[in-house]
């Protein structure tokens, strides 16, 4: 019974992500035990809000959102200013300036049809982030279930206890009669 609940409170500690290290409160006596006071929606709160493949995700809904963006600006109008400055260095003759040479241009370019391939890009990356927001969805709910197995079984593991310890002094009381 010690072993389940040692194994029932390492499974919390781990889906809440807390860990491994933190102790528990209990007496060495095997017959009195000081439980866990766990409340089951702070457990699921924090489990989400300390287990890391959260914010892998999230990192990776954040930079979709990116893409798509950029993808959405590959089909809008753009404007380049390049210029340039040249001083042409002739070695052979000291009398004459050197020609000094600037360019400026302006390039406009304005896409005015591309196959509609710009918008099957961007409904390309929206399904990618609907893909990516289905699984965040699954791995919450999964933790969900984790932190409540884990929870039920630190209640089924308490209870175990209780029971046994009554047993323990029902049979302690029959052996002193």
């Amino acid at each position: 019974l010690e072993k389940s609940l040692a194994l029932s409170k390492a499974a919390l500690k781990n889906s809440i992500g807390l860990d491994g290290n933190v102790e528990v409160d209990t007496t060495e006596n095997t017959q009195t035990y000081e439980f866990m006071d766990v409340n089951l929606e702070e457990s699921i709160h924090k489990a989400l809000l300390n287990r890391p493949e959260f914010s892998k995700i999230d990192f990776g809904i954040t930079a979709k959102n990116h893409e798509i963006k950029a993808t959405r600006a590959d089909n809008r109008p753009k404007i380049v200013i390049d210029s340039a400055f040249d001083v042409n260095v002739d070695n052979k003759n000291y009398m004459e300036p050197d020609p000094v040479d600037f360019r400026l241009s302006v390039i406009a370019d304005i896409p005015i049809f591309d196959g509609l391939q710009t918008r099957a890009r961007v409904n390309q990356k929206q399904h990618e982030l609907l893909q990516l927001k289905q699984k965040q969805r699954q791995l919450k709910n999964g933790v969900r279930l984790q932190v409540i197995d884990a929870v039920l079984s630190v209640i089924e593991a308490e209870k175990n206890v209780n029971a046994s310890n009554e047993a323990a002094k029902a049979a302690s009381e029959n052996q002193s009669l």
